[in-house]
């Protein structure tokens, strides 16, 4: 919770924008099961203009850095992941960086907090309104629980 927290003002700080943030929750790995329960938090911002994608992510990859995110087992246990899920309502693909992410309807650590904070938000890669999925795939979608 220490290093949400902390995330979340480092964000502010480096863009120099108010954070909303949705709750924290708690859930189950994926991909590599055998490790303890992440805790996830989504954060929007309203940035300034001059702030294009590729330079969201690097800050937020600097921000990992100095928290001490060091590279290890993908998907396996780390201090803190920071992604860009989505980027005012556009698709965006580079080399290195997707957005809207791949995996957002996949994955109900993201799903519940982004509909938390904007119940009609719609992945404009699908076209898709988020809230449906959870309704339609809540039973295939991994455990996760508001704290």
């Amino acid at each position: 919770m220490a290093y949400l927290a902390d995330a979340v003002k480092r964000m502010e700080d480096c863009f120099q924008a108010q954070a909303v943030a949705s709750s924290v929750y708690r859930s189950e790995p994926v991909e590599l099961l055998e490790q303890p329960w992440f805790y996830n938090q989504v954060v929007r911002f309203e940035i300034d203009g001059l702030w294009k994608p590729t330079k969201v992510l690097k800050a937020l990859k600097t921000i990992e850095e100095q928290m001490g995110r060091e590279k290890t087992i993908r998907y396996g246990p780390r201090v803190i992941d920071l992604d860009l899920l989505l980027f005012n309502n556009w698709v965006f693909e580079t080399a290195g960086l997707v957005v809207p992410h791949l995996k957002l309807e996949e994955r109900s650590f993201v799903l519940l907090p982004l509909v938390e904070l904007e119940p009609e938000i719609i992945n404009p890669r699908t076209g898709r309104k988020l809230a449906e999925i959870i309704r339609e795939r809540a039973a295939e979608l991994s455990a996760c629980e508001r704290i």
